[in-house]
């Protein structure tokens, strides 16, 4: 049976005026988080109704959550053919495909990693890295090593090293991005270091505070994956939190600090924003927002120390970044609301 959230989305979606975006990112929300096959089945019947809307995309999400192996294969052979995604339909099929273990897609997905179209490429990369890519290691590798030291690459590529080397490779890719690699075009190279699991955790952390990455910046999409890779590394934003107190607390670090600090909060306001990590097998953080306030505004001051809260700590040592301080400010609100509604959320539970 169908849970009452999917079934006032599908009622919502075939009226006259359908909802937007964010209404329906909502509902799938909770439906990923709670649904079922039931669930599954009939929103991937919704979605073959209008499958190029680009609002019907995001039911992709509910599909791969809860679809099981007989929905996969109808999923893929509605969506392929000759070789190639249907057009019309949304690329983020490919990455679904994937999400759900069509292992038959292999070879189709392959053969659209190194297409002059970023969101096919990118999405193929993606589905790929959730297959055991068992027969095509060697054609991995060498698009790798041919596209190793460039400036511009299919972006996602570098998420399939970890299928064909082991963490030795690390550094390189490191390497790659932190001399190399376009901003642009750096985001599959900070999700393929963290593939590599927790160990690379320190790695994350130079590339999140390291300028040539601005792992932070928004316009092509990089913040929603540096997220992705920290939360499955391990890195926590309290540990982001004292490394920004540790650079303020040297003399001359002012250029540093206000870096961090801008990479911190849009970060932070990143997470609160876009919780959805669509790669099945990267953790998720346990860390709270109750957690990240008390990180950012309930500081235990030691007796030589003036600061009670990082907005104190601007205010001291970087008192021209007006824009800066109220940035913080409003994640402060952000954070009380978001502490509000999740106690909400887990008493409504009991």
């Amino acid at each position: 049976m169908t849970m009452s959230a999917t079934q006032k989305l599908i009622k919502q979606m075939t009226a006259d005026q359908r909802p937007d975006w964010i209404t329906i990112e909502a509902y799938m929300n909770v439906i990923v988080k709670h649904g079922g096959i039931e669930d599954a089945k009939a929103l991937f019947e919704l979605w073959m109704v209008l499958p190029e809307d680009y609002t019907n995309e995001l039911l992709l999400r509910g599909i791969g959550a809860h679809g099981d192996a007989e929905l996969a294969q109808r999923l893929y052979a509605y969506s392929m053919e000759r070789g190639a995604l249907k057009t019309g339909l949304p690329d983020k099929t490919l990455l679904t495909l994937g999400y759900m273990g069509v292992e038959a897609a292999t070879e189709e997905l392959l053969q659209m990693v190194p297409i002059n179209d970023w969101y096919v490429s990118s999405n193929a990369c993606l589905g790929l890295l959730h297959l055991s890519c068992a027969f095509c290691k060697e054609e991995i590798r060498g698009m790798l090593k041919a596209s190793f030291g460039k400036g511009l690459f299919e972006e996602f590529l570098p998420v399939l090293a970890h299928k064909v080397a082991d963490r030795s490779i690390v550094p390189e890719l490191f390497e790659w991005g932190e001399t190399t690699a376009s901003v642009d075009c750096n985001a599959g190279l900070i999700l393929g270091i963290a593939c590599f699991g927790s160990e690379e955790k320190e790695f994350i952390r130079r590339i999140i505070w390291s300028p040539n990455w601005e792992a932070h910046g928004t316009a092509t999409g990089t913040c929603y994956w540096t997220c992705i890779a920290m939360q499955h590394v391990g890195l926590t934003f309290a540990e982001m939190v004292e490394d920004v107190k540790q650079i303020g607390e040297q003399a001359g670090a002012e250029q540093d600090l206000e870096y961090r600090l801008n990479v911190l909060e849009t970060l932070m306001v990143h997470r609160l924003t876009y919780s959805y990590n669509p790669i099945r097998f990267m953790k998720n953080s346990e860390e709270t927002t109750i957690e990240w306030y008390k990180a950012l505004f309930d500081w235990q001051p030691k007796e030589s120390s003036e600061y009670g809260a990082i907005t104190d700590f601007i205010l001291k040592r970087l008192p021209e970044e007006g824009g800066l301080l109220g940035r913080y400010y409003e994640l402060k609100s952000k954070l009380e609301i978001a502490i509000m509604r999740d106690i909400e959320i887990e008493l409504g539970k009991e």
